[in-house]
């Protein structure tokens, strides 16, 4: 049955959702609510993977509702629950596609914009997120790729994000996209450079990583409790990177991002147990390096999106959104990956309208 209502929502409603996927909700019928063991009134997300589009997250196990599935059993073996709740997977099939239980409530962003405090209680629950995340040891996840760094091993888990960067997001998208990178000033060895720069990390032991927490991605239920959406770039690695990548999308109140990182600190050390270093080990020293990383590694998806954004003949204000975009995401990666200047406005805007003209050019005979 979930086949063939995947089938038609394709046909016959219309899709939000972001750069990777489609996303087709559908309130069940009383009919189908009961062929599914589901109470009234419930709805499904069919959620469909885009082609074509450059991979510009890393993607550690292919299938989001495969992974669901294994953390929902991870949930129910660790001490009777874990304390996070992943989204249910009704259906999936070999293409990427699921039928995901729809979890019902407003996006944070929609209560509380980037740039303005997160209620205390959110953000408590937020930090008491990441805890639970550090509790799954790498038995408990999906299997992963040869090669990837032992668990604790926080140098080996950071050159290997750089080392895919600079592979799959800068060398793989050069050839398309090197020529408007360079002219913002982005070297085509930008990330091997900043590899070379970075320092030895202080071992912590691994846990589960979502890797894609922002206010987009946070449900707040009737009653205010926190559920955590979109976990297709899940990961098991360095908890700090985790943090960084938080904090980056985020966009705290300064105030606010020291709170939840104390709230953090907090949170985990009281998690784990047993000898050894915990998560939080190296907090000061280490979380600066991540947070250079996130902003360096940044730049390459966020000018593509921002480019291809623009479509055919560019509307004022999205190529006005775009270059703001870019602007930033520059501002924030001009010391990580010392970027010898910031373009103007005026200049970054010409620069991504020329692109689009050269792209639109009639290729010769």
């Amino acid at each position: 049955m979930l086949r063939e209502l995947a089938d038609s929502l394709r046909r016959r409603v219309l899709s939000t959702g972001g750069y990777h996927h489609r996303n087709y909700r559908h309130r069940l019928s009383e009919e189908q609510a009961a062929a599914l063991a589901l109470p009234p009134g419930s709805s499904v997300l069919l959620r469909d993977r885009r082609s074509g589009m450059p991979e510009l997250v890393q993607r550690t196990w292919p299938q989001e509702s495969s992974t669901l599935g294994r953390l929902a059993a991870v949930r129910d073996r660790l001490d009777g629950g874990w304390g996070v709740d992943v989204p249910r997977v009704l259906w999936q099939d070999d293409s990427g596609a699921a039928v995901l239980l729809y979890v019902e409530g407003p996006t944070l962003d929609r209560l509380s914009p980037a740039g303005q405090p997160v209620p205390p209680a959110q953000l408590g629950q937020i930090g008491g997120f990441f805890a639970q995340l550090s509790r799954p040891a790498r038995s408990d996840v999906p299997p992963l790729p040869a090669g990837w760094p032992d668990d604790g091993d926080s140098t080996g888990f950071l050159r290997a994000r750089v080392a895919w960067a600079a592979r799959r997001l800068s060398a793989a998208n050069w050839a398309a996209y090197g020529g408007l990178l360079a002219e913002l000033g982005v070297a085509e060895d930008a990330m091997e450079r900043f590899g070379a720069r970075t320092p030895e990390l202080a071992r912590r032991p691994f846990g589960l990583l979502h890797t894609d927490v922002h206010r987009r991605n946070i449900v707040v239920e009737p009653g205010g409790r926190l559920r955590f959406i979109d976990w297709e770039h899940a990961m098991f690695g360095d908890p700090l990177y985790d943090l960084a990548t938080h904090l980056c999308r985020m966009r705290y109140p300064a105030a606010q991002q020291r709170e939840l990182i104390a709230q953090w600190r907090e949170a985990v050390a009281r998690v784990r147990s047993g000898p050894g270093p915990g998560p939080e080990h190296g907090l000061e020293r280490d979380q600066p390096v991540y947070l250079a990383y996130e902003r360096a590694q940044s730049v390459y998806p966020d000018v593509i999106r921002a480019v291809t954004s623009l479509g055919a003949v560019p509307e004022p204000a999205t190529l006005h959104q775009a270059v703001l975009r870019v602007e930033a995401v520059l501002e924030a990666a001009a010391e990580p990956l010392r970027l010898p200047q910031i373009p103007a406005r005026d200049v970054i805007g010409k620069l991504l309208w020329a692109w689009r003209e050269r792209r639109r050019e009639p290729v010769g005979l």
